[in-house]
């Protein structure tokens, strides 16, 4: 593992691994009851060697009226195996063979970059309004272990955030994603109110999504003590 820092507030991290195993199996199939044959029993084994590796970008760095955040990561997967070796039994006989097993590959590549712009005003009671802007589009693409195909789509946010100390914070938040032709689109909106010179707080919170549902929450928090 390695992580690469770029002085800037962005990072570069990378990982790779690999395994070496063998697997071994005893299986037993019931034979033909009519014809009292017994059943078969079938042992092996097979070896393979896998290999993971994978890079990220992550971080934040500030520029004179926006901040990015990039959330990069590429992930993959790949497994040679020997052919399995395979002594099949019944009654009797015997026989001895071997079954090929095709390599197993994955992959996963997601993309997403917040841009984020905040404005605070500080007040003469001390009190500090601060909105906050956000939109993170986003690009994912993955083939699970031993599917030829795979998935991508593409989709983002947008999100609005209103804080004042008074008033508390109100947050609206539009999500969007479309992943190979599925359509799905969310609604969300929160309210925090901060109680006990913000010692905790009640929050409270609403969304919908394209599929119908509707879910609605509202909670008490309290802060006994801080790290």
């Amino acid at each position: 593992y390695r992580t690469i820092d770029f002085e800037q507030g962005i990072y570069l991290n990378s990982y790779l691994a690999s395994t070496l195993g063998r697997h071994v199996f005893d299986l037993t199939f019931s034979g033909n009851t009519n014809l009292n044959n017994g059943n078969i029993d079938a042992n092996g084994n097979y070896h393979y060697l896998a290999v993971y590796s994978g890079l990220s970008i992550t971080g934040e760095r500030d520029f004179e009226k926006f901040s990015i955040k990039p959330r990069v990561s590429i992930d993959g997967a790949y497994s040679k195996t020997k052919d399995a070796t395979v002594t099949a039994k019944q009654l009797s006989t015997q026989q001895i063979g071997t079954l090929k097993v095709a390599p197993y590959k994955g992959a996963r590549a997601d993309l997403e970059i917040v841009f984020s712009n905040e404005k605070s005003d500080n007040h003469v009671n001390n009190n500090i309004d601060s909105n906050i802007y956000e939109f993170a589009p986003r690009y994912s693409c993955s083939s699970s272990v031993g599917v030829e195909s795979g998935d991508c789509g593409y989709g983002g946010y947008s999100r609005i955030a209103i804080n004042n100390s008074d008033n508390g914070q109100i947050e609206l938040l539009l999500d969007y994603e479309d992943i190979n032709g599925i359509k799905r689109s969310l609604v969300n909106v929160g309210y925090r109110y901060p109680i006990l010179k913000d010692i905790g707080s009640i929050e409270s919170s609403y969304d919908m999504s394209s599929d119908g549902d509707k879910n609605a929450a509202i909670s008490l928090n309290l802060k006994f003590w801080e790290l």
